[in-house]
């Protein structure tokens, strides 16, 4: 990302990023409930790129776009 991040999956011309996230990246992965950790970076990352930025939970099989 250049900002020190690695993501998932980065379409570069569609400048999106999509996350796959395992439980250890949630609070409570039932109800999409992230850890602070994760919504830092994903912060941080959606203000240096300007991109979209999708969600996929392993637990709830839900992908969800991050507004």
């Amino acid at each position: 990302t250049g900002i020190g991040y690695f993501v998932d999956a980065y379409d570069k011309e569609k400048n999106i990023v999509l996350e796959y996230d395992e439980p250890a990246h949630y609070v409570d992965a039932e109800n999409n409930v992230l850890c602070d950790d994760d919504i830092k970076r994903q912060k941080e990352i959606i203000e240096h790129l300007h991109c979209e930025y999708w969600r996929y939970n392993s637990v709830t099989q839900h992908l969800w776009k991050v507004f």
